[in-house]
């Protein structure tokens, strides 16, 4: 079994920036990441839109920042383990966890204790 949970790079994004961050630091954060290559291909798709905010202010970049660290860093990962070990013959069941039990040392990001959010580690106190 192979599983995620909603937001596992919100503890990570939200913890080492607990100001919002400002629309143009999500280029520059993916080029840190990806490189130039990767990044473009990264932002001219259509999967990390800039949240529109509700009082027409400039979108938060940590919104993307956690749904891109997200998918690469776990769900991606995950995923394509669960493709090969099918592939070589395995059973694999892939999951994610859309809701969760908050654990402890979630409590110190505020994102992490939001409403419909599941953090990095919230699922365990399920498992």
């Amino acid at each position: 079994m192979v599983t995620t949970v909603l937001n596992e790079a919100g503890l990570a994004i939200y913890g080492s920036f607990p100001d919002p961050l400002p629309s143009s630091a999500f280029d520059p954060a993916c080029q840190a990441t990806f490189g130039a290559n990767r990044t473009a291909v990264v932002v001219d798709s259509p999967y990390y839109p800039p949240a529109p905010s509700i009082d027409g202010s400039d979108p938060d970049a940590r919104i993307q920042l956690q749904s891109v660290g997200t998918d690469y860093l776990w769900k991606c990962s995950g995923w394509t383990l669960a493709r090969n070990w099918v592939q070589n013959g395995g059973q694999v069941y892939v999951g994610e966890y859309q809701l969760g039990a908050s654990y402890p040392g979630n409590s110190a990001v505020s994102y992490c204790t939001e409403p419909g959010v599941v953090c990095h580690q919230d699922d365990i106190e399920i498992v």
